[in-house]
């Protein structure tokens, strides 16, 4: 019949502790990243907006001057794409 020693209560005490405090760490590791990523989603939104939010004021002065400066302007799409 086997026999369990203190040395094996021991390793097997090790083993699990290590196992938990991987499973914990590994646990909120992905909480982290997640809300990293829903951050970030909002920030994209939020400077999609801004954008679009300059272009149209620019687009609103560009008429109350009367003169059609195109330079003054912001591109629609990303010219380095």
């Amino acid at each position: 019949m086997f026999r369990l020693t203190i040395r094996d209560l021991l390793w097997l005490t090790v083993v699990v502790a290590l196992g938990v405090g991987w499973w914990l760490d590994h646990g909120r590791a992905n909480v982290g990243m997640r809300r990293m990523t829903e951050a970030n989603a909002k920030l994209r939104y939020e400077a999609r907006v801004a954008k679009e939010e300059v272009v149209l004021l620019q687009g609103r002065l560009s008429r109350r001057s009367g003169a059609a400066n195109e330079t003054s302007r912001l591109p629609s799409e990303d010219p380095f794409k």
